[in-house]
């Protein structure tokens, strides 16, 4: 799992000859737009006033103008549910109450439901936001390349030593970095002193100073953020069973993160790779030929990023 997450960090930084000059992280951040999740409503009754009031507060979050939610709802029956290609995938019904599911952006292939439970307003809130959401979308902003999540185990004592491997890691890899050649910043200055080229896609869309800087942030399993916990530890199917191992996820651009570095392959080789990948040159411009999953953020990027009124 670990060697294949390498390779295809590898594979996605050697790509087409004809790169762009800004680095992944950046060109991620100003030029890839999140794919939205799924919240689908399952109810062939008409909903009750608490379960309406939970839809209208998702719809809310996720309006562009409320909020910056990647997300949308769909409320279907269970005839229509059954005529999904999800289906299959979804857990049996219980009780007789109104259920939610929430699914990964289509682009992303992966079928097993995040979450399926009663659709409340508690459930709703959880879906929209946290302090560990805000926090990691604020680092990224600040002009990190990455932000290295490690979601713990639960032993203290092995999540602090992979803790601090991973920061010891990260601070020793950033000194050999470089950025590339020939990007041009939004005072006109150009990496490596060359001249100013004319080739838009060589230039920042925006003033967050171009740097190379990493951070991290460390997840409990419960109690800080459980539905972020559940997003991660689906993206693999293989997850579940390295339950009481830490776990590393790189998170660059808008909020996308990498497959991850689990227990003993939270190594100094694999950091390097993963930031080699991250501040080298942007080799495939289209998002879905690159590595990794948007993550469910309630964050207004346009504005965080270009100020945008």
């Amino acid at each position: 799992m670990m060697k294949l997450m390498v390779t295809f960090c590898l594979l996605a930084f050697q790509l087409a000859a004809s790169a762009c000059s800004v680095p992944v992280f950046r060109y991620a951040l100003e030029r890839w737009p999140v794919s939205p999740y799924f919240a689908v409503v399952v109810a062939d009754a008409p909903l009750t006033a608490e379960e309406q009031a939970a839809v209208t507060l998702l719809k809310k979050a996720s309006d562009g103008v409320s909020g910056s939610l990647n997300l949308m709802v769909r409320q279907l029956t269970t005839e229509e549910l059954a005529k999904s290609r999800r289906t299959e995938a979804l857990p049996a019904s219980k009780g007789s109450g109104t259920r939610m599911h929430l699914l990964y952006p289509s682009a992303e292939d992966i079928e097993v439901p995040i979450w399926s439970g009663p659709l409340t307003r508690e459930s709703a809130r959880k879906m929209i936001d946290t302090p560990f959401r805000k926090a990691l979308a604020k680092k990224i902003v600040e002009g990190n390349c990455g932000v290295f999540i490690l979601l713990e185990s639960g032993n203290k004592a092995r999540d602090d030593a992979a803790a601090k491997a991973m920061d010891g890691y990260i601070a020793e890899v950033a000194k050999t970095l470089k950025l590339p050649d020939g990007v041009v910043e939004a005072d006109g200055n150009v990496t490596g002193g060359g001249p100013i080229g004319y080739d838009p896609i060589d230039r920042l869309q925006s003033a967050i100073p171009l740097k190379v800087a990493f951070t991290s942030l460390r997840l409990p399993r419960k109690g800080t953020d459980d539905l972020m916990v559940a997003l991660l530890t689906h993206l693999e199917a293989d997850l579940k069973t390295y339950s009481d191992q830490p776990m590393v996820f790189a998170v660059y651009g808008r909020g996308r993160a990498l497959p991850p570095l689990v227990g003993a392959g939270i190594t100094l080789d694999n950091i390097g790779a993963i930031t080699s990948f991250l501040t080298g040159a942007c080799s495939c411009q289209v998002k879905s030929m690159n590595p990794g999953v948007d993550l469910l953020l309630d964050y207004d990027w346009d504005r965080a990023v270009f100020g945008q009124d």
